[in-house]
């Protein structure tokens, strides 16, 4: 079974916030929030992965792709509430070197949504 992420509607339905007003406008405002999703669903993807490298996201249960979905709908409300991309200089001190915005951004996984993958995902297994 293909994988189903969360709609903008979902996300709006369990937090009442509106993706499309809390999304910066960007070169192409009219993808922002799917785009958005699909970046945060590939980051838990990844996160799971990391943690389990035999995790397929296309071959899970309806229950587990709720908790994969509601894992990323945490870590997309907690990117809105925290990240600040103003005040982050991404200046590695060991290398000397600036670290890409997006490679910082891959770095955090909130605790909620990594407490439901462990919970839920990680930790019972996967099938």
């Amino acid at each position: 079974m293909a994988f189903t992420k969360f709609t903008e509607e979902d996300f709006r339905l369990r937090y009442g916030i509106s993706l499309s007003d809390a999304i910066p406008d960007d070169e192409e405002p009219g993808t922002k929030v799917d785009r958005r999703i699909l970046l945060t669903v590939e980051k838990i993807e990844e996160y799971v992965y990391s943690r389990m490298p035999n995790f397929d996201i296309d071959n899970l249960t309806l229950a587990q792709e709720a908790y994969v979905n509601k894992a990323a709908m945490e870590q997309l409300k907690y990117e809105l509430n925290e990240t600040d991309y103003t005040h982050m200089s991404g200046f590695n001190a060991f290398t000397g070197s600036m670290i890409p915005v997006q490679e910082i951004d891959k770095i955090v996984i909130c605790r909620s949504a990594k407490n439901i993958l462990a919970n839920h995902i990680i930790t019972n297994g996967w099938h």
